[in-house]
């Protein structure tokens, strides 16, 4: 009986050869896909991960000095995001407090810091007043603060965010005062009471007429000529008196 013959071979190799290449060939295909699945997978979660910093709410409480008053504090509530912040709730370690408490206006026991806020829209904000730093000097009152605020996007997305304040930030630096619309409306107030209590305005309407200036100086200049005349007439007349005076001793 002859020989079997050898298996045919395509370019050098035989066909157990290349089904061995081709079973290699299949995983590293399979192998590439799946990188590239989980490539994609990766780049959707990053995408969702960039859409949610976009459009999500971002609720941040401050300590910064008032615009309006100078030496004072202010606290400063605002969702600087861009979505809405639902049911919002801000906790403070240690209690808030002023150097001076207004009785029944006590900053710790306020609603805004013990009650949940059910919507803060996006670049909503609250600016209220909180102490004037020359009254804090001196006293033991806490000058850091631990402002704890958790918050929702309504969509099933939550976040509590904590910031530390210290007042001591602000030592030693110096501030330039810039005038702005407040300043503006409170010297309105004090014009505003001066001619309240000023005569003119006592004693009736106050009749206001506007010409050029050229003819309020002619009319001054007229005037003060026509009182320079008189009072010099008015001299003629005594020394005309005063020599007949005279002239009969």
């Amino acid at each position: 009986m002859p020989p079997e013959a050898p298996p045919p071979e395509i370019l050098g190799l035989t066909n157990d050869t290349w089904d061995v290449v081709g079973v290699l060939a299949t995983s590293g295909a399979l192998v590439i896909t799946a990188i590239a699945a989980g490539i994609a997978a990766w780049q959707l979660f990053i995408s969702r991960g960039t859409r949610l910093d976009q459009s999500r709410p971002y609720v941040m409480v401050t300590l910064e000095p008032s615009p309006t008053i100078f030496n004072a504090i202010e606290i400063l509530v605002r969702n600087a995001g861009a979505g809405p912040a639902h049911d919002v709730r801000i906790s403070v370690d240690p209690p808030l407090a002023r150097a001076r408490e207004v009785e029944g206006h006590e900053l710790e026991n306020s609603r805004f810091f013990n009650e949940a806020t059910p919507l803060m829209p996006p670049k909503w904000e609250l600016r209220t007043w909180f102490d004037m730093m020359n009254e804090r000097q001196g006293t033991d009152l806490p000058k850091k603060f631990t402002f704890t605020v958790s918050y929702s996007d309504g969509h099933g997305h939550k976040w509590i965010e904590k910031s530390v304040q210290d007042l001591d930030v602000f030592s030693s630096l110096m501030f330039s005062e810039t005038y702005n619309i407040h300043h503006a409306a409170k010297a309105l107030r004090e014009i505003s009471k001066t001619l309240k209590g000023s005569a003119a305005m006592s004693s009736g309407p106050l009749h206001v007429a506007t010409e050029p200036v050229e003819e309020i100086r002619a009319r001054r200049r007229s005037a003060q000529e026509a009182h320079e005349a008189m009072i010099q007439k008015v001299e003629e007349a005594r020394s005309k008196d005063a020599a007949i005076g005279e002239d009969s001793d």
